[in-house]
């Protein structure tokens, strides 16, 4: 059953927007700040094939250290895959192939594409560090 939020267009009017809650719970677990958030999309847009943190770090345009933290533990909560090719330096990640959390962030990347809504949900729950906006009542 979807849920409706209070959401901001891109003019900032507010409105009720209706979301997928398996979209919301993978925002307010996963995407918790905007190098996870560049880090998710990056590895969705490569499912199976495995990517060095320098990859992201370059992308996100960030320290490799912030990197390596958000993907360890993305790796951590079974979002991506990680394999060591000698020592934490060589880390390598990968979004698995078929796995549920897989296909709930393809579809979260869908439709942010088309959902200003589910993108000023993403933004409120990177500006409070995980936690999305309240069902309105």
């Amino acid at each position: 059953m979807q849920q409706t939020f209070t959401a901001l267009d891109e003019q900032g009017v507010a409105y009720a927007a209706e979301l997928d809650p398996a979209l919301l719970a993978f925002v307010k677990c996963h995407v918790t700040s905007v190098v996870a958030w560049v880090a998710l999309r990056y590895v969705a847009e490569r499912e199976g094939r495995w990517v060095g943190a320098e990859d992201v770090a370059r992308v996100a345009q960030r320290p490799r250290v912030e990197v390596d933290r958000v993907m360890h533990a993305l790796s951590q909560d079974g979002v991506v895959d990680e394999i060591h090719d000698g020592n934490a330096e060589d880390a390598r990640y990968r979004l698995p192939h078929d796995e549920p959390t897989t296909i709930v962030l393809q579809r979260l990347v869908q439709a942010t594409m088309r959902s200003p809504a589910l993108r000023s949900v993403i933004a409120a729950s990177v500006a409070r560090g995980g936690r999305v906006l309240k069902p309105v009542a």
